[in-house]
């Protein structure tokens, strides 16, 4: 017996099944076309949506918005040493930290990578600083996962309409330059200021081209002799690394490394300078220069555990032992991650790389935590040792160094010696080595060759 009233039923409710399930499967679609897949925040593409009607409804009721970028410092190295899994976890707690941090209205999205963006409805300049130092405030305790505790900081840019910008992508563009000054200056926030745009445009070129500059080998080194005072011999060549630019032309390294360690290009600069240094010590060893070199490590090497087997690699390779090879760090540099930097400095120590503190005395460390780095050599600091001779208390702060050093087993040396009377007073201190102009300035590889030839030269007939 067919019973049509029960078939129509059926089909109607099969029809109104299948039409939840579409509506269902549609729903989740545009949930995944607008949110971010791990952390469950909105994505860009619903940012830009939002952003556009918190404009509309700003301009209606002439009001006010704001775009915050926010940026994870340093989350690269917390991916090298706990793995990608974990880092992951980290950037599932900031977004929730960030989620319950925010205001009624206000919207938190994950752009890519370590990037976060929050947009404030309804406010003028004051009240977005607050509400994005709240922000900020929410990663001050660290991040409590299974696995371990970790410490997150974060830099970040406010945009605000109309004062800064009235479009969507100039707010947000200009929100992501102010978070790269936060960044380069470690300020944790600031706030757009007109006029970066060129500034910030030039950044970004400058960091295309490096990148290019490494991969194509355009860098070049220059060295400049540390000489050991009481016997006049050349010791050492610390190595220094320049570059002109075809696009930009000469860009010093004061401008360019920052870039480098902010862009995360640190680690492959290192690593072309540090092998073209070696390469070019492997050619003085065979042509008789009894060397060795010096090379400056940033903040950032000295967290990247890989360093140490991959240095140890390219001695190898060019036939070097590891005392052919020094170590330059900062005490700022030192200072940035104490414990991680320690670990990575006994690594090298462990392996014959000689290690020294470069420009001791400008830095924040104690005594107390000198003692802890396994360090040869101390640097004294050209603001110092350039004074020597005038009126000041330099000279006692040159000749107290060196007594701490020469207590602790180390050598001392002395940066920016420029003249014979500073250099004497240097050897009446018992100063160790003096590097500077008085000697020679930093010289391309053959250059520095031939006046290493010559300088010895002279010391033999003097």
């Amino acid at each position: 017996e067919v019973r049509g009233g029960d078939e129509v039923a059926a089909l109607a409710g099969s029809f109104n099944r299948m039409q939840a399930a579409i509506a269902q499967r549609e729903a989740r679609i545009l949930h995944q076309a607008q949110h971010d897949g791990l952390t469950g925040l909105a994505n860009r593409v619903r940012a830009r949506a939002e952003l556009e009607r918190l404009i509309a409804e700003a301009r209606a009721g002439e009001g006010g918005c704001a775009v915050l970028v926010l940026n994870l410092d340093r989350f690269k190295e917390i991916n090298d040493a706990f793995g990608h899994a974990f880092g992951d976890g980290v950037l599932v707690e900031v977004a929730r930290r960030l989620g319950d941090a925010l205001m009624p209205g206000d919207l938190v999205a994950r752009l890519d990578g370590d990037e976060f963006l929050a947009l404030l409805a309804d406010c003028d300049g004051a009240a977005a600083m607050a509400r994005a130092q709240r922000l900020l405030d929410a990663l001050d305790t660290p991040l409590e996962l299974p696995e371990s505790e970790v410490a997150v900081t974060a830099s970040a840019g406010l945009a605000v309409y109309p004062e800064h910008a009235q479009e969507p992508s100039s707010l947000m563009r200009r929100a992501d330059i102010a978070m790269h000054e936060a960044k380069r200056d470690r300020s944790g926030l600031e706030v757009y200021i007109a006029g970066r745009d060129e500034q910030h445009l030039r950044r970004l070129g400058l960091i295309a081209a490096l990148r290019d500059a490494i991969a194509r080998d355009e860098l070049t080194v220059n060295f400049q002799p540390k000489v050991d005072i009481p016997s006049g011999r050349v010791r050492h060549a610390e190595v220094l690394v320049r570059w002109t630019s075809g696009t930009y032309g000469w860009v010093g390294p004061d401008e360019f490394i920052p870039l480098a360690e902010q862009s995360g290009l640190i680690h492959a600069l290192t690593r072309h300078v540090l092998d073209a240094a070696l390469a070019t010590l492997r050619g003085w060893c065979d042509r008789g220069l009894d060397l060795a070199v010096a090379v400056n490590l940033s903040a950032v090497d000295l967290v990247d555990a890989s360093l140490p087997v991959w240095i140890a690699s390219r001695l190898a390779h060019h036939g070097l032992g590891a005392e052919r090879l020094i170590l330059e760090v900062t005490e700022t540099s030192v200072m940035r991650d104490v414990d991680a930097a320690v670990a990575l400095l006994h690594r090298l120590r462990g392996a014959g790389i000689r290690l020294a503190i470069d420009d001791f005395g400008t830095g924040q460390s104690s005594l107390a935590q000198l003692k802890r780095l396994p360090v040869d050599e101390l640097k004294i600091d050209k603001s110092f040792v350039m004074r020597l001779g005038e009126a000041g208390d330099d000279a006692i702060i040159v000749r107290s160094t060196i007594e701490i050093g020469h207590n602790m087993g180390l050598k001392v040396v002395a940066e920016g010696v420029e003249t014979p009377a500073g250099l004497e007073a240097l050897r009446a201190m018992r100063c160790d080595m003096a590097q500077g102009y008085l000697f020679s300035r930093p010289l391309p590889a053959a250059a520095f060759e031939q006046w290493c030839r010559a300088f010895a030269a002279t010391e033999t007939t003097t």
